[in-house]
């Protein structure tokens, strides 16, 4: 049998203190003002705009955690390096003792530990405090001996044991410790648009999803039969953008190509992505193979964004299945004149105007946002 843990109540440890309740919206912005927190688990809680300081309202302390009560990202915990606001259903973990770094961020892995116990829409604000986490001195000998690298250490030195821990703390180290190196290598946009690409909602039109893609569905295959190989088998999974082995040729199976091709996970999950080289499906996995013409991963990324919006549709149990036929998503277009044979269009009956997709603006626009050099990097290779 392992060795138990001893446990204490929260409050043994922390002082528990009531968030600001304010409302990011109403306040007043400043570049070098305040960092204001919210219930989000995305770049440790703060919100990418400061707020100015607010006269008779001092911010929490440095050196806290903040913890979010209610929502998706329920017990999200973040130690908060600088003094910070918070917004709605948010608490504040202000230490009894003083802790060093490493320690402060054990206590926030513990916290989040506790995340499963709040489905179904339960709040943990009447209960944070009764939490039960580990006492001081059950803190892992590993944790005091670490040191958090510097922030100009390069990726490549992230230290083994914080890898191996979980993937969830080498992405935290990513964006939190090593940002700018990991921004300096990936971050880099591909194409820089000299005049800003304004999101035009007038301008889309609806399409069926099979008007868009030959749709084929994934036939059963046994994993542990596979020789590994060179070729990528996509499952229904989230995790590793759905690949879950590799495989060498397999014959009689469709093959698809990653240049028109995106893989979508149509149960458990709704999941839609491109892939980085041609690919297999298995089972419980759709390959969506475009009809059109001018196509290329850049377009595909910005529809399976689109069609990836349309998830909310399918919690519960439900799943998309043969619904995916005639799911219908919207899609930028362009009025255009000329032979419209083998093209994909919408017509507007009440304007009498024929309208096609608009690849070229898709294309730019997926080119102009942050981290796209990584993905044309892949494209090049």
């Amino acid at each position: 049998m392992g060795k138990s843990i001893k446990t204490v109540p929260i409050t043994e440890i922390f002082e528990v203190i009531n968030g600001k309740d304010l409302v990011f919206s109403r306040q007043e912005k400043d570049v070098n003002g305040i960092n204001f927190v919210s219930r989000t688990n995305k770049n440790n809680g703060i919100n990418n705009e400061k707020i100015k300081r607010i006269e008779g309202n001092a911010p929490h302390p440095p050196n806290t955690i903040s913890v979010a009560l209610s929502g998706s990202s329920i017990l999200e915990a973040f130690l908060q390096k600088n003094e910070y606001y918070t917004s709605f259903h948010m608490r504040v973990l202000k230490p009894k003792i003083l802790m060093s770094d490493e320690t402060m961020l054990f206590y926030c892995m513990c916290i989040k530990k506790n995340k499963f116990k709040y489905g179904f829409g339960r709040q943990a604000n009447s209960t944070l405090e009764d939490m039960k986490i580990p006492s001081l001195d059950m803190i892992p000998d590993y944790v005091k001996k670490s040191k958090i690298p510097k922030p100009e250490t390069v990726i490549a030195d992230i230290p083994d044991y914080f890898i191996s821990e979980e993937f969830e703390q080498t992405c935290w180290y990513l964006d939190n410790i090593n940002a700018k190196e990991f921004e300096s290598n990936y971050g880099g946009i591909y194409e820089f648009q000299k005049e800003k690409l304004n999101i035009n909602l007038d301008n889309w039109k609806e399409y069926r999803i099979d008007d868009l893609f030959e749709i084929y569905t994934g036939d059963d295959l046994t994993m542990s039969a596979l020789e590994q190989g060179e070729y990528n088998v996509v499952s229904h999974s989230k995790s590793n953008n759905g690949v879950c082995i590799t495989t060498k040729e397999i014959k009689r199976r469709n093959l698809f190509s990653c240049e028109r091709t995106l893989s979508l996970a149509d149960r458990g999950n709704f999941f839609a992505t491109i892939q980085p080289s041609d690919f297999y499906i298995a089972t419980r996995v759709k390959a969506l193979k475009a009809l059109f013409d001018d196509c290329d991963k850049f377009v595909l990324e910005f529809i399976a964004v689109i069609i990836n919006m349309e998830a909310f549709r399918f919690g519960y149990g439900r799943n998309c299945c043969d619904k995916l036929n005639f799911m219908k998503i919207k899609l930028p277009t362009i009025k255009e004149k000329g032979d419209f044979k083998k093209r994909i269009i919408q017509i507007d009956k009440k304007e009498k105007e024929v309208f096609v997709l608009d690849t070229k603006f898709m294309r730019k626009y997926v080119k102009a946002l942050p981290f796209t050099k990584h993905l044309i990097e892949e494209d090049n290779r």
